[in-house]
């Protein structure tokens, strides 16, 4: 244990070397200071808007005559020809969503406040940004072994190979945690300079299994957080994989770019098609869509990427998930500390 921590020191230290690295901190801070500069402005007009006439803002206080419009429409969208199995299904969460709402006279409140990055779209886009650097930095930490020819003389420490793989593991993931937490702390300041200290921002209505529920906005933001952890923790065991067996940084940045841009996309576009493809990792990498399914209505803002497919529950997504990634980690593992370094 105390050769892997001191490996793992070591890496890091090489990875806090690589100029790509701090550069890539350096555009997080420079995007967390745009969206919230953006957001500042936006929030500055609704505030004039407010304070001299309501009437011009878009505020939904016809919520219950849209609810009940969905309920009466139901029908229509049940025997609509146009909708697939998968978006009738989400039509129909969305509808009973609409019940629920109605019954317990419950909006749909997402108050913009400290914790309102956390629950918005744009955090998601950041945080894959966090991912995708992290990947590169994986990628290559690994592979520019390889091609420096450093590989060598690194197998020649007194360690195990194993216990290098590890390190490496560790310290790319120990820089994928301090990126994200960099977002983090910038997202808390971006809506405490923003919004200030406010109430806790009202409740999200979801769907699980036994039904509609509802979340405190601050609860459903911190698990959204939590939940951006397995991406980092996916995709750098992934990046690792590609670069061990491509042995180029080139190579293996571009290959590590593309399953994070297209293979994944592409990989949710036939599964539309094919079930064998609900069964690779890149659809079930996003369990967020388990937390939030119903809170909008997915056969009009369609993502292919919020699919959930037949027969995937969380369980099912997870086991996926960890197999791919132990497949991975022992492919990884064979490639570099079984077989010969040339």
């Amino acid at each position: 244990m105390i050769d892997i921590l001191n490996l793992t020191k070591w890496e890091f230290y090489k990875i806090l070397k690589n100029r790509i690295s701090l550069i890539m901190l350096a555009i997080l801070t420079i995007v967390m200071c745009i969206l919230t500069f953006n957001e500042f402005n936006d929030y500055k007009r609704y505030k004039n808007l407010e304070a001299t006439d309501s009437s011009l803002l878009n505020i939904d206080t016809n919520w219950q005559e849209r609810e009940e419009l969905l309920i009466n429409s139901i029908d229509d969208y049940m025997n609509d020809p146009y909708y697939s199995d998968i978006e009738k299904d989400a039509i129909y969460k969305r509808y009973e969503i609409a019940k629920y709402k109605l019954e317990t006279n419950t909006q749909r409140q997402l108050y913009k406040n400290k914790w309102y990055f956390f629950s918005d779209n744009t955090f998601k886009w950041v945080s894959m940004l966090v991912v995708l650097f992290v990947s590169i930095i994986g990628a290559f930490n690994l592979s520019t072994e390889y091609t420096n020819k450093t590989i060598n003389p690194l197998l020649l420490l007194p360690y195990k190979r194993y216990k290098i793989l590890i390190a490496k593991y560790l310290s790319t993931l120990l820089y994928g945690l301090i990126s994200f937490g960099l977002v983090l702390i910038l997202g808390i300041l971006l809506g405490i300079i923003v919004y200030g200290f406010g109430a806790s921002g009202g409740v999200v209505i979801l769907y699980g299994n036994s039904g509609p529920y509802t979340l405190p906005m601050f609860t459903y933001s911190m698990i959204v957080v939590a939940l951006q952890l397995i991406n980092i923790v996916f995709y750098t065991i992934l990046s690792f994989l590609i670069a061990v067996v491509l042995k180029s940084v080139a190579v293996a940045t571009i290959a590590t770019v593309l399953s994070l841009t297209i293979i994944s996309p592409l990989n949710a576009f036939c599964a539309d098609y094919y079930d064998i493809f609900k069964f690779l990792p890149f659809v079930n990498i996003d369990f967020r869509k388990f937390l939030e399914f119903g809170s909008t209505l997915p056969a009009i803002e369609f993502n292919f990427e919020s699919t959930i497919y037949s027969g995937i529950t969380p369980t099912i997504a997870s086991l996926i998930l960890a197999a791919y990634c132990l497949i991975f980690i022992f492919i990884t593992y064979y490639i570099f500390c079984k077989k010969d370094i040339k």
